[in-house]
């Protein structure tokens, strides 16, 4: 997910269809969300 929040963040490679930043932080949010239930999954 973070590879492709930053690819599709990148204006050299997406020209004008760079995310807007409400996408953006909503992706960064969702990839801090299932970062924590991955850990916790190999955790508990």
């Amino acid at each position: 997910m973070a590879s492709m929040l930053l690819i599709a963040d990148n204006k050299k490679i997406m020209g004008d269809f760079v995310l807007p930043w409400q996408m953006r932080a909503g992706g960064w949010f969702a990839t801090l969300v299932m970062a924590v239930a991955s850990i916790a999954f190999i955790v508990l």
